[in-house]
């Protein structure tokens, strides 16, 4: 008995220390990594907690422990729009030994409750087991850190850098904004910023803010500037600190559109008024100081004394391919503070002047939206329906084909087995041989709609500033598989000096879409830069992709151009290249003039007669004539990506959140004039290559859309 009970006490203590060792396991990072060893301490998704479906994503990890010396990488999944789970990893990361270090990578999610696993391998022996891992869920908490879930895929984001000036309280903006007040929290990859509209950074007086590290070498502006170049638009509030920030030798001046002469009292605040367009007062503005640009480029939209030049208060310039937007004072002043116009001054400096109007708009075209949400959808869209000879069956043809199979099995085999044979025990033999027959017919039907060989439609939009000798594109693409099998695709060799893919989706429930809660799968393929490696496309199927890329600038394009009266232009336009471009128009000054066909070496006269219509006619036509073939589709989409801030003026479009900073209208408002046509010979652009398949070119559909900035004296 005593002996009995002595085990049953020894078994109890067992089960006890059992559960505390299990307990001890995972209670430490990862489950069971050694807190002598390399572990994950914590994980951030988003910026300022915010991030949305289907846009960049960044990610950041911070990694501690580990003998110093150690090398190790950071692998990261997450889900794409499909439910693979998308592979991305680090550089190697080199441990100190002493404190935490943190490593950032760009991710795409594409579900609305995305399940991330992140793993810690050690750089020599990638396929040994992970030093830890992790996996967690949004809307709750991983290790301290709330895990928010993301956005819609529409959502305008927009992130504000530095004290708090109200941009989220702005009453009628359907915005969602994202806060940063640690410059050591900003990116130092320009793509990150990638997932907002727009970027709002003002100095202010915060004294946190105003003592934190404003390096003139720091890499995170110098990625903001990036971001801006390419494309993005950034608003700069800088009043009393313009010294510091604006000088030659400070930090932000790489982004002022001017040169910092001094810091001034603002006599009068009527133009901000005046500008903010709400109609009340600035009051008690005796200590509000101003800093004075000279030789500003762009547009002076508010300033003080009796010219523009005197002291211009808000100026919108370009900057790259982007928009910077300068404002001479700081918004958390305490006169702003206290004054009831500053959410009306912070609207108009957030949307650019387009989207202004269109408010204020009275007779709008009427059209319907085009596409589902967002102009990814009918860019997509577009991809599928100009996919070589990939044939889709309408709900017609399926009833219609159901219809005859009743009648197959229906009347037809009861008249044949009844009445011809007389035999109706006959039908346990005629019923499977229809129905294999026409199981047969479908299937090689179906076989015949899709075809044997691999197909890929491409619509590419390349954009040239020679002013900046810089050439950007957006190359998007649809492959459609034949066959289940994974593919390695790669960017061609080309001259751009940055690239990146990464996969692109509709924003909307259907299957694949953004919004759509479909299972997730194990399955996995990578995206390492340029290349996607390891793609699962099952038979029947499509993916659409996205690469970006930048590089030197291309002779496209030349120009002579003079200003005339009545906002027109004139000169001489010249095709400098190898390559013919068709369907050219020039576009300055709110007109459009129609050039045709631009063979290379040829150069046309500007003028201000013939071939002259508004810009806004131009591109309200190409929407309205419902084209049928996939060219004009895309050329129709091609305008609402390039223009839609002008043409929300005149009808109601898709909005472009995920390719906004491709638009070109403030390029227009500042002056400039821009060259746009279609580019013959597909073989000059960047294109995307399937590992081990040949695309015969019967299987190839693209069309490159070319616009050339240039400047008007």
């Amino acid at each position: 008995m005593i002996g009995s009970l002595a085990e049953v006490c020894l078994a109890f203590v067992m089960r006890i220390g059992a559960v505390v060792a299990i307990a001890a396991s995972t209670a430490l990072p990862g489950g069971a990594a050694d807190l002598a060893g390399p572990r994950l301490e914590s994980v951030r998704v988003g910026l300022g907690g915010k991030y949305k479906l289907g846009a960049v994503t960044p990610l950041e990890v911070r990694v501690a422990g580990g003998a110093a010396g150690t090398s190790v990488r950071v692998v990261a999944l997450a889900p794409d729009n499909d439910g693979l789970r998308v592979v991305t990893v680090t550089p190697p990361l080199t441990l100190t030994g002493a404190e935490p270090q943190t490593v950032r990578l760009p991710v795409w999610v594409g579900k609305p409750a995305p399940a991330f696993e992140i793993r810690l391998l050690a750089t020599e022996q990638p396929d040994a087991p992970p030093l830890d891992r992790a996996e967690f869920s949004t809307g709750g908490l991983f290790r301290g850190e709330l895990i928010s879930n993301p956005l819609p895929a529409a959502t305008r984001l927009l992130l504000s850098i530095g004290p708090d000036v109200g941009l989220d309280n702005l009453q009628g903006t359907a915005s969602k904004v994202a806060r940063l007040i640690n410059m050591a929290e900003l990116p130092s990859d320009p793509l990150v910023y990638d997932a907002f509209e727009t970027v709002l950074l003002t100095a202010g007086l915060d004294e946190a803010w105003r003592s934190a590290d404003q390096s003139a070498e720091s890499e995170q502006i110098a990625a903001l500037d990036q971001w801006v170049r390419d494309g993005g638009r950034l608003v700069i509030s800088c009043g009393r600190d313009a010294a510091t920030l604006l000088s030659a030798a400070g930090p932000w001046s790489v982004l002022a559109p001017g040169e910092l002469d001094r810091v001034v009292p603002l006599r009068s605040t009527a133009a901000l008024e005046s500008y903010a367009g709400d109609g009340t007062r600035l009051s008690d503005a005796d200590q509000l100081v101003a800093a004075r640009l000279t030789n500003s480029r762009g547009v002076v939209s508010a300033y003080e004394g009796p010219t523009r030049e005197a002291l211009p208060l808000v100026i919108r310039a370009p900057h790259g391919f982007g928009e910077v937007v300068f404002l001479a004072v700081d918004l958390d002043d305490p006169a702003l503070t206290r004054w009831d116009g500053r959410a009306a001054l912070l609207r108009k400096l957030i949307d650019p002047p387009a989207a202004e109007r269109s408010r204020a708009a009275v007779s709008p075209l009427g059209s319907k939206p085009r596409g589902e949400s967002d102009l990814v959808d009918e860019a997509i869209r577009v991809l599928g329906a100009a996919l070589p000879q990939v044939s889709s069956v309408s709900v017609l043809a399926v009833l219609a084909a159901a219809g005859v199979y009743l009648v197959l099995i229906g009347p037809l085999d009861w008249w044949f087995v009844n009445r011809a044979l007389q035999r109706p025990q006959a039908t346990w033999l005629t019923f499977p041989l229809i129905a294999a027959a026409v199981g047969l017919a479908v299937y090689a039907g179906g076989q015949a709609l899709r075809g044997e060989a691999l197909k890929i439609a491409a619509f590419e939009i390349c954009d040239s500033d020679r002013s900046a000798d810089t050439t950007r594109g957006l190359l998007l693409s649809q492959i459609y598989s034949p066959k289940s099998r994974r593919y390695d695709i790669e960017v061609a060799e080309t001259a751009a000096t940055r690239t990146k893919t990464w996969w692109l989706a509709t924003t909307g429930g259907r299957l694949g879409g953004l919004a759509s809660r479909a299972a997730l799968s194990q399955d996995t393929y990578a995206l390492e830069g340029s290349s996607v490696r390891g793609l699962p496309l099952v038979s029947g199927s499509t993916k659409t992709l996205v690469t970006r890329w930048h590089g030197p600038a291309q002779p496209l394009i030349t120009a002579d151009l003079t200003r005339a009266e009545g906002g027109l232009v004139e000169g001489q336009i010249t095709n400098p290249g190898n390559h013919d471009l068709s369907d050219c128009h020039l576009l300055a000054g709110g007109w459009a003039w129609r050039l045709g066909t631009l063979a290379r070496g040829q150069s046309k006269p500007i003028s201000d007669s013939g071939n002259l219509l508004r810009i806004t006619t131009l591109l309200s036509r190409q929407l309205e004539a419902a084209p049928a073939d996939p060219r004009s589709a895309a050329k129709a989409t091609a305008a609402i990506l390039s223009f839609g801030e002008l043409l929300s003026q005149r009808t109601t479009i898709a909005t472009n959140r995920l390719f906004a900073a491709n638009d070109l209208s403030h390029h227009l408002e500042a002056g400039r004039a821009i060259v746009i046509g279609v580019l013959d010979d597909p073989a000059t652009s960047v294109a995307l290559e399937i590992a081990g398949e040949s695309i015969p070119a019967d299987c190839r559909w693209r069309t490159t859309f070319v616009r050339c900035l240039v400047e008007v004296d």
